[in-house]
């Protein structure tokens, strides 16, 4: 009880000295909240950025210029999707169909002969139009895309032309779409299909005319011992943070990643990974984490000899009450005691007063605030003892004789 009075004495005996530890306490805390702030704020807005950030990967050709147009093999697209670093698969496939007498009189060569261009996807996103309008039949959705039924939904001017309506079975030859080095362009009759027409949709963009479940051409191919090949396969990372990992699992799926000089055009056995963006924005964020990390511990250091300079010459005027006290028989440990709690009263007092500037001003979360003030509070223990140590190092006799 005797050391609190005396603690308290100690604060109100010299005012101005007490305000002078409290003022340099507080622009300590508030240099030490900026520091540990700043290196929060890019910690925490690098982690934003994973979370926001959706890093698309796609099988592409061997220079890595086109995502579509590729001959995938269903093997090829099975090892792409087993990797456990992606989510959100979206692939399609390109075919074709005659479905007018005309058409099918024609000889299956070239872009002229097919009335029919099937956009065959597992979701409506792997499609590249965005202004598609959609009018299912009652009991139909576009989750029918990521099945193997026979369904189809038309192109409402395609329809219109030719009497379809939703309901309808539509019998005709289709075939599969194989791209060529050369840039040509080959057809494989697949057989005559028929399909369910379970919706109309119109679009301006992209009109294909029929949207079919790509596995359900898939399904048609194996069963007849036709070649299919994907036109498209693509997914998102499930983590960004996973990008390195996820990079030097490639080899092992197996795939290439893309080369520049390659002339493999079309048979998609390249992976490339669309992270520039977030790349550039990543490194200027680790770029500034680790110069606040590499200057963390001198900046602590700095601190802790800032807060033993400023209690030091504030508090080397006791050196002679602190004499007296023990020349009449009070121990050393005693008196520091009484010193160290008044040093720390005034910096907990200089730390509530930079409090709501660290949370208003600087927009550090309350949490982190407190945070920083623990870890002021512990650089100002430590300075507060090495302080009266210094403070303490002297000889009672000596100090009270030159006094006098």
């Amino acid at each position: 009880m005797f050391t609190l009075k005396e603690t308290f004495w100690q604060l109100s005996r010299n005012r101005a000295r007490t305000v002078i530890l409290l003022l340099a306490t507080a622009l300590l805390a508030g240099c030490m909240a900026f520091y540990l702030g700043s290196l929060r704020a890019n910690q925490e807005a690098f982690e934003r950025l994973a979370e926001v950030t959706e890093i698309e990967v796609d099988i592409t050709s061997g220079n890595g210029a086109m995502a579509a147009g590729l001959n995938i093999t269903p093997q090829s697209k099975e090892k792409f999707m087993s990797s456990p670093y992606l989510e959100n698969f979206l692939y399609g496939a390109r075919a074709v169909g005659t479905y007018s007498p005309e058409a099918r009189r024609r000889e299956p060569e070239g872009e002229d002969f097919y009335d029919v261009d099937f956009g065959s996807v597992n979701s409506l996103e792997a499609i590249y139009s965005p202004d598609y309008e959609l009018d299912f039949a009652e009991g139909y959705d576009e989750s029918f895309f990521a099945g193997d039924d026979p369904w189809a939904v038309v192109l409402d001017t395609f329809a219109e032309e030719n009497g379809i309506k939703s309901g309808d079975q539509l019998t005709f030859p289709v075939y599969t779409h194989i791209y060529h080095d050369d840039e040509s362009i080959s057809y494989g009759l697949i057989g005559s299909l028929t399909l369910t027409v379970v919706g109309l949709y119109h679009s301006e963009v992209y009109p294909q005319t029929m949207l079919v479940p790509v596995e359900w051409l898939h399904k048609e191919c194996e069963e007849r011992g036709v070649d299919f090949y994907y036109n498209n396969v693509g997914a998102t990372l499930k983590d960004t943070l996973e990008i390195n990992q996820f990079k030097q699992s490639i080899p092992d799926i197996p795939f290439l990643g893309p080369d520049p000089r390659s002339e493999d055009m079309h048979s998609g056995a390249t992976i490339c990974v669309y992270d520039e963006e977030y790349i550039n924005k990543a490194e200027v964020f680790g770029q500034n984490i680790m110069m606040f990390k590499r200057f963390q511990i001198p900046f602590f250091v700095l601190a802790v000899g800032l807060i033993v300079l400023a209690v030091f010459l504030i508090m080397r005027s006791s050196r002679r009450d602190i004499a007296i006290a023990c020349s009449m028989g009070r121990p050393k440990v005693l008196c520091a005691l009484s010193c160290f709690l008044a040093a720390l009263f005034a910096e907990l007092v200089g730390c509530v007063l930079v409090f709501p500037a660290m949370v208003f001003l600087a927009g550090v979360s309350l949490g982190g605030s407190l945070g920083i003030c623990g870890i002021f509070l512990l650089c100002a223990c430590l300075g507060n003892i090495a302080a009266l140590a210094l403070i303490l190092h002297f000889d009672t006799f000596t100090l009270l004789t030159a006094a006098e």
